[in-house]
């Protein structure tokens, strides 16, 4: 080896050194010790000697055991890489551990834009599998967990979470949205006028969206009737359609108790609905004649009023008298009271007070219809005998 060494002051030296292998070192300080080390392949280690980088068309410059800057002068690669070092010509898949731990590597591509690799923590010397975590592609799109875009729009794409995607899509019909493998495989989207977008599996359209005037649409995309088995809830109405080929019979609303249908609302023709209740004879034991339908119908105590907020004139019943008479067709309790919280604008509960609970009964009922008919029945018995007479 041959040195050539130098002192400006009594404390600090430096020397370079170079030995028939072509390594090139430099030395610093009072009691000399190594800052530079250039090797035989051109690669530079400042404050470390070069690991084995590859020989051909790499070339690196390597800050301690861990930062390493990179490129290949054929394939047109550089790279920010922690814990890593090349050890073939290929861009990702041929690199090695530099010490016991984590490594990461930035690879940035001509004409294919930047990769953020990440891999398990390995031994010093082995070989890394490195996972493309994070991608911005030559068309300015950032793809987290995925390597090829989804969307050509795509400003920002995301995977992760078996395999869900998240994607905030640039052209204007878009915006943000979430996919699950792809976006034929179900979609929650943000369009680009704020409307919140839900699609099912290989759908088109959306199979439900919650537009920014706060609609709720089903198997639609506006809040109006339309030639399909849709629904739709505006704020205080809920809309329900079905399509020409629906002539009668199917449901619009459908109830239930335990499992069992207890009544629905359904289609009648073309031109109507249907308001049912269970009514099935096998659900009724002890079938009788209704004897005493013209007491009941004569109790009952039809009424006039004027209502409390001056809406005009009301004609019915009052529900506690209805309810003495026809106790089947009607809900609550005279004169019930609930003892409600009174909360100031920041939500602090002020107080209480009490609030009337309205009672609720319903006229049609088939405990008032079967009344009203075995009456009527008894009546034309009646005409019919005094007709004879």
């Amino acid at each position: 080896m041959s040195t050539i060494s130098a002192s400006t002051t009594t404390t600090t030296a430096y020397k370079v050194a170079a030995d028939t292998t072509g390594t090139l070192v430099l030395q610093t300080g009072a009691t000399p010790t190594t800052a530079v080390t250039i090797d035989g392949s051109q690669n530079v280690g400042v404050g470390v000697t070069p690991s084995a980088w590859y020989s051909t068309n790499v070339k690196a410059l390597q800050l301690s055991s861990y930062a390493g800057v990179s490129g290949n002068t054929s394939s047109g690669y550089a790279t920010l890489s922690n814990n890593a070092y090349a050890t073939g010509p290929n861009d990702a898949t041929q690199w090695a551990y530099t010490t016991t731990g984590n490594p990461s590597s930035l690879f940035q591509l001509t004409g294919q834009g930047a990769r953020w690799m990440t891999a398990a923590s390995g031994t010093a010397g082995n070989a890394i599998t490195f996972t493309q975590a994070m991608t911005l592609d030559a068309s300015s799109r950032l793809l987290v967990g995925l390597t090829s875009s989804l969307n050509a729009n795509g400003a920002v794409q995301a995977g992760g979470f078996s395999d869900t995607r998240v994607v905030i899509d640039g052209s204007s019909t878009q915006g943000i949205y979430f996919t699950k493998s792809g976006a034929d495989n179900g979609t929650y989207r943000v369009d680009a006028s704020g409307n919140y977008n839900w699609f099912v599996k290989g759908a088109a359209t959306a199979n439900m969206t919650l537009d920014v005037s706060g609609n709720l649409l089903i198997n639609q995309t506006a809040a109006s009737l339309g030639n399909s088995k849709s629904s739709y809830f505006v704020p205080g109405a809920l809309v329900i359609s079905h399509s020409t080929a629906n002539t009668t019979g199917d449901n619009f609303a459908a109830f239930g108790y335990n499992g069992s249908a207890i009544g629905s609302i359904s289609q009648n023709g073309t031109t109507g609905v249907l308001y049912n209740l269970t009514s099935d004879y096998r659900l009724k034991n002890n079938q009788e004649t209704l004897m005493g339908a013209k007491d009941f119908i004569m109790a009952l105590k039809p009424k006039k009023w004027q209502w409390w907020d001056g809406s005009g004139e009301g004609v019915g019943f009052i529900a506690h008298e209805f309810m003495e008479v026809a106790k089947y067709s009607g809900h609550g309790e005279k004169d019930a009271v609930e003892t409600v919280e009174i909360k100031d604008e920041d939500g602090n509960v002020t107080g209480t007070e009490e609030r009337p609970v309205y009672q609720s009964i319903q006229p049609s009922s088939s405990e008032v219809m079967a009344n009203l008919v075995a009456h009527i029945q008894n009546l034309e018995t009646r005409l019919a005998a005094l007709e004879n007479k």
